[in-house]
C-alpha cells in the first residue's frame, strides 16, 4: 500500500469535495493535500533504511527480510497509532497558518500558530519515546518536520482555508494506518495503550502466493479509483489515457516459470520485477500533448501495464495449479 495511501486519499477527499459541489480547482488541491499528508506516516521509513545501512557489515546481511527486520522495530509503531495522525493533520494546517501570519508580518498570531504545532506533532514524540527510546524520538522528529513541510508548502502554494488543510490533511493522515491492516501485522492503531482492532493482518487466501496477489489487487483497485476520481474531476477520459502498448503487461505471465513463488515473505520477487513494466508508460511524455495529457497518459498506461501484468500472472499461476 505504498502508492496505493495516496490514490485512496486522493479518492476520498477530492471524491467528497466534488459531492459538496466544491469548485474543480479546490476539488483536486484538496485531493492533492490529503496526497501529501498520506504519505508522512511512512517516513519512518526512511530512519529505518538508515539504521540498516548502518548495520551492514556486522550483523545485517543484504537481503528483504534483514531489511525488515532492522526497520520494523520502529515501522508503523510511531507514526501510524490513530493518537499521532489525527492530531498531526492539525498540525498541518497550523503550520501553514504559522507561514501565512509570518509572511504577512503578523508574528504574534504567526507564534501562535507554531505552538499549536507543535502540541500537535507532540503526541509523536511522546508515542515515540514509549516504543523505541531514542530512535523512535528521531523517527517523531523526521515525522515532525515532514508535517510542517507539507503544511508550509500547502500554504505557499494554495489559497485554501485553514479549515480545508485539516480537513484535506486529516483525510490523508486517518486514511493511512487503515491500508496497512493487509500488510505484515496491522499497526497499533490505539498507541501507547495496548489495546487492538485486529491482532493479525486480513488474508485473502490460504495459498501465501494468492494470497499476495490478491493484494497486489487491492492496491491497483485503489489506484484506478484515485485515477478514476482526477478524471472525472478534472474532466478527462480516463479510457483514452491508456496507450496500447500496455498490453505488453501480458507478457509477466512467464514469471511463473521463470522466478521464484512471491509471497508475503518474500514479495520482492513480484514488486521489483512488475514495478518497473510500469515505464512502458514512459514513451507518452514526448507526445505532441499539454503537458498534464502527456503525464496522465504516462500514469495511466504504465498503471494499465501493470494491472494486465499482474492478471495475467494470476492467470497462468492458476492454470498451473499453483
Amino acid at each position: 500500500m505504498f502508492v496505493g495511501h495516496e490514490f485512496l486519499a486522493f479518492a476520498l477527499v477530492a471524491g467528497l469535495a466534488a459531492l459538496a459541489g466544491r469548485d474543480r480547482r479546490t476539488t483536486l488541491w484538496l485531493g492533492a493535500v490529503a496526497a501529501a499528508a498520506a504519505v508522512l506516516p511512512d517516513l519512518d521509513l526512511l530512519v529505518g533504511v538508515l539504521s540498516y545501512v548502518r548495520q551492514l557489515g556486522g550483523d545485517a546481511v543484504v537481503s528483504m527480510n534483514g531489511f525488515w527486520g532492522v526497520s520494523n522495530a520502529v515501522h508503523r509503531r510511531v507514526t501510524h497509532p490513530l493518537a499521532v495522525v489525527g492530531p498531526a493533520a492539525v498540525g498541518v494546517a497550523a503550520a501553514g497558518g504559522a507561514w501565512r501570519a509570518w509572511t504577512d508580518g503578523d508574528h504574534g498570531r504567526g507564534v501562535l500558530a507554531a505552538g499549536v504545532t507543535a502540541l500537535a506533532v507532540a503526541p509523536a514524540f511522546l508515542v515515540g519515546d514509549g516504543v523505541a527510546g531514542l530512535r523512535g524520538t528521531f523517527v517523531a522528529g523526521v515525522f515532525a518536520v515532514g508535517v510542517v513541510a507539507v503544511g508550509v508548502a500547502v500554504a505557499a502554494r494554495t489559497r485554501l482555508s485553514a479549515s480545508d488543510r485539516l480537513a484535506a490533511a486529516a483525510g490523508g493522515l486517518l486514511s493511512h494506518p487503515w491500508g496497512d491492516v493487509l500488510m505484515s501485522t496491522p499497526p497499533p492503531l490505539f498507541a501507547p495503550t495496548d489495546a487492538r482492532l485486529l491482532g493479525d493482518r486480513l488474508v485473502f487466501a490460504a495459498d501465501p502466493t494468492l494470497n499476495l496477489l490478491a493484494i497486489t489487487f487491492v492496491e491497483l483497485t485503489t489506484v484506478w479509483v484515485g485515477l478514476a476520481v482526477y478524471t472525472h474531476v478534472a474532466g478527462r477520459s480516463l479510457r483514452r489515457a491508456v496507450a496500447p502498448r500496455a498490453v505488453v503487461g501480458v507478457g509477466y505471465a512467464a514469471a511463473v516459470v521463470l522466478l521464484p513463488r512471491p509471497t508475503m515473505v518474500d514479495a520482492h520477487w513480484l514488486g521489483f520485477t512488475i514495478a518497473p513494466m510500469a515505464l512502458v508508460g514512459l514513451p507518452a511524455l514526448r507526445a505532441q500533448t499539454t503537458p498534464v495529457d502527456r503525464r496522465l497518459r504516462a500514469l495511466v498506461t504504465g498503471v494499465a501495464t501493470l494491472t494486465l501484468a499482474a492478471a495475467a500472472y494470476l492467470l497462468a499461476y492458476t492454470l498451473g495449479g499453483g
